[in-house]
């Protein structure tokens, strides 16, 4: 999966993470998105935000993403559809249905990797998003900031292709520090595909 291409996305989202729940439109959105990170700025009610939760939510929350007729995804090339486009997608929030919060994040690897049959071990996934020893044991709600490489490790574990982040402010970005752009760099060097809404206008220098 190299290209993704989203034309004249038009719609009405409402997007539930972590942190916030917010009420976003898009109007006649279109845009590519290709391996690798894909900022996508603006303001947190604006597209970027609206179209990573709904590629990554849409299989799941039919009742707040209301999305209409001319809305088109196209997939290398592809006719596809957002929620077909979901099975690869992994929302990195802990809401989204894959992540048991209360399992340690040893666990919540384990169980993806026999779903997806992944051809790694999870000790593996633990040394490639740089997990230290003690969270790893850890419940995924008590691995502090530690927690956006978790949900990514679990992620991978699961075999997904993309990584969408809910909208995170330039306040944030700094915030998290290493913790996201270090974990931005694992998804890239591993060839993921990573969208990233945001306002923060330098956080591919970071």
């Amino acid at each position: 999966m190299k290209r993704i291409s989203i034309r004249n996305v038009s719609g009405y989202f409402t997007i539930h993470t972590h942190f916030y729940e917010i009420n976003c439109t898009c109007d006649n959105y279109s845009t590519d998105f290709h391996q690798g990170l894909n900022v996508i700025y603006g303001d947190i009610d604006t597209n970027g935000n609206a179209i990573s939760y709904t590629l990554s939510m849409a299989r799941y929350n039919k009742k707040d993403i209301i999305l209409f007729p001319e809305s088109q995804i196209i997939v290398d090339d592809v006719i596809s559809d957002f929620k077909t486009i979901g099975n690869n997608c992994c929302f990195i929030d802990e809401g989204f249905p894959l992540f048991c919060t209360k399992k340690t994040v040893r666990r919540n690897i384990e169980t993806a990797l026999r779903r997806s049959k992944l051809d790694c071990s999870s000790k593996d996934i633990k040394d490639i998003f740089e997990i230290s020893n003690d969270r790893y044991n850890y419940s995924l709600n008590q691995v502090g900031n530690e927690r956006l490489r978790c949900m990514a490790a679990i992620g991978y574990a699961y075999n997904k292709q993309i990584y969408c982040f809910p909208w995170t402010s330039e306040k944030m970005i700094r915030y998290y520090g290493k913790n996201m752009t270090g974990l931005l760099d694992i998804l890239s060097i591993q060839s993921k595909m990573i969208l990233l809404p945001t306002n923060h206008r330098f956080v591919e220098n970071l």
